[in-house]
């Protein structure tokens, strides 16, 4: 509780230096007042689920240009004091991986673009839309002739 404190105190400090007061961090970010001074004070009962505190944690110390990764720590250590930490250091990139990465990346845009373009290409060779609209018209001396045969049209006459 002492180090939820002491970081609590640190935010504080960072806040008023920088000239927020609570209600601005509320206005900024949506943390409600009484969540700040909880947090800056080290107070857990009135904080909502941990999930909740984490976020509202790493907004506030995005606001006030700190790392969250001491305080969010701080705040999981209190949470389960007997278990080590789940921070993992940050790994160095291999020799050659951001290249790899391009490669891979450049790799799956050329099969997405040449799946697109081979599929316009079936599309248009082999349904061939019709460019004229009144390709599928049926013309009136068409229709006479499947309507009344030839040879009793002269009978009409």
């Amino acid at each position: 509780m002492d180090n939820l404190a002491e970081l609590g105190g640190e935010l504080k400090e960072r806040r008023e230096a920088l000239g927020y007061s609570r209600d601005a961090v509320y206005l900024k970010l949506h943390i409600p007042s009484n969540m700040v001074r909880a947090l800056e004070e080290g107070d857990t009962k009135p904080l909502p689920a941990p999930c909740y505190v984490r976020g509202f944690l790493q907004s506030y110390c995005a606001l006030l240009e700190l790392d969250p990764g001491p305080y969010v720590e701080a705040y999981r250590q209190f949470l389960e004091p007997d278990q080590p930490s789940r921070v993992l250091p940050a790994r160095e990139p291999r020799s050659g991986e951001s290249a790899s990465r391009w490669v891979v990346e450049g790799l799956a845009w050329t099969a997405l673009c040449g799946a697109l373009v081979l599929g316009w290409l079936a599309y248009a060779n082999l349904f061939q839309p019709s460019d004229d609209p009144g390709h599928h018209r049926v013309d009136a001396e068409t229709l006479v002739d499947m309507v009344v045969p030839p040879a009793q049209e002269e009978d009409l006459e």
